[in-house]
Order: structure tokens, then sequence, then C-alpha cells
């Protein structure tokens, strides 16, 4: 059973198992040896794109248009660790092709 969530040192949270108390130091602990240790952010799991979330994506895109990249991400059950950003990062990297047969539609 998880009691709290604690943020370790890369800046992730962790599960804390019952029965045991965060150590919480002070942030004098805590203080980075190389400069730009604290602007580094913890990096998402990357996850494939499934061949529905490509179709919501283009079927998003007839709806909405380009550039609506958080409706669509609304509309569409997307996995759930997407973010509208993931959309357009996936929409610049689709086949010309593809997007040009989307957007005669």
């Amino acid at each position: 059973m998880v009691v709290a969530n604690v943020w370790n040192r890369t800046c992730c949270l962790f599960p804390l198992p019952a029965g045991e108390s965060p150590n919480l130091q002070s942030p004098s602990h805590f203080k980075p040896k190389v400069a730009g240790y604290l602007n580094k952010k913890c990096s998402r799991k990357r996850v494939p794109w499934s061949h529905a979330e490509v179709s919501w994506l283009k079927k998003g895109v007839m709806l909405f248009g380009v550039g609506k990249w958080a409706d669509i991400r609304t509309h569409f059950p997307f996995s759930y660790n997407r973010i509208p950003v993931d959309l357009k990062d996936k929409w610049r990297n689709l086949p010309q092709e593809e997007k040009n047969e989307v957007l005669r539609q």
C-alpha cells in the first residue's frame, strides 16, 4: 500500500511504502553540483502510436482542423499520456500524401 509519493533527486515521484516515513531533509541537501541540474525535467516514457490513434488524429483534423490539438485530444480516447503537443508532432511527421488525403475531405 502506498501512503504518499515523495520527490526523489531526479524530480520524479516514487511511491513510499506503508510504514516508512519520508525523510524530508533541508533544501540545502538537494542543492545541485552541476549547473542546470534544477532545469532538468522528468522524461515521459515513449509509447508507440497505435493505428487507432493515427486514425483518430486524422478524423480530428477533419472535424476540428489543423492546430486544434487540445480539442482533438479531448474528443477522442487517446492514450492517457498523450498531450496536444504529441498530436502536433505526429501530424507534422505524417507523410505528406496522408495529410493531403485528410485535408481534401
